[in-house]
């Protein structure tokens, strides 16, 4: 009898130990994931200290100009104190510094290491006027591994935008001001986005601030705002991201 009782006793507590896996299963968060993002500009200034936290993998020591580290204080939100950084732990950046004037092959050359990365989505705030297969064929590559391209329509005012923002299957985009009025040299044509970039602060290669405009500084925030809903859970995919279209009277000045 004793034994019975014993071994009824075991049964029971093997009971529970399975029925309380499952629910801590439940009840528990999700678990966290990095987001992989690949910045195609100038390189970045790793030792700014409000980059200190990120992880930045850079091939290059210093940057080859001042942009790259621009683009990417508007990127991770630390270029203003009104904005919420993004969280240190949930993002990985990818820095490829093509210099301050690539060509359509450097670009190219960038995307592919991106794409051979891994990385998530890839940040472009530089373009050319003209296209080439080889551009073209990285573009397509990323997009077939389902890795969006966000890239500068430029900075050419009623001109078509450049490339890489001018294929169809990029997210282009330009520049509006905070009332949602396009910017004088902001392309107009053919963009799959328009969101703020006048007079916004940045962080220059010192750490100092200062304020930027054009559609750079409109790349970097729409690709926070592809992080921030990736991190929140948004969306599941980068490639699930929906780019908010320019109004029909954005074009007001």
């Amino acid at each position: 009898m004793l034994c019975n009782i014993a071994t009824m006793k075991k049964l029971a507590s093997i009971l529970v130990g399975v029925l309380v896996i499952p629910l801590a299963a439940c009840s528990g968060a999700a678990e966290s994931s990095t987001v992989d993002v690949a910045i195609v500009d100038t390189g970045v200034k790793r030792d700014v200290e409000a980059f200190r936290s990120y992880d930045i993998k850079q091939r290059n020591a210093d940057p080859s100009s001042g942009h790259g580290t621009m683009v990417l204080s508007v990127i991770l939100g630390v270029n203003d104190e009104s904005l919420t950084p993004v969280p240190s732990d949930r993002v990985s950046v990818h820095s490829f510094d093509t210099g301050p004037d690539p060509t359509a092959a450097d670009l190219a050359q960038a995307i592919n290491d991106a794409v051979d990365q891994d990385v998530d989505l890839i940040s472009i705030s530089m373009g050319v006027r003209r296209s080439s297969e080889a551009l073209e064929m990285a573009v397509n590559n990323a997009i077939r591994k389902e890795i969006p391209i966000v890239a500068a329509a430029g900075n050419v005012r009623f001109l078509a935008a450049d490339y890489p923002a001018r294929y169809d299957d990029t997210i282009s985009v330009s520049t509006v001001d905070d009332s949602g009025n396009f910017w004088e040299g902001a392309p107009r044509q053919n963009v799959d986005a328009a969101t703020p970039g006048v007079n916004v602060p940045v962080l220059t290669e010192k750490g100092s601030k200062q304020r930027e405009t054009g559609t750079s500084i409109s790349t970097a925030v729409v690709t926070r705002d592809i992080l921030e809903q990736l991190i929140t859970g948004k969306i599941r995919k980068a490639i699930d991201y929906k780019p908010s279209a320019p109004t029909e009277d954005a074009g007001k000045l």
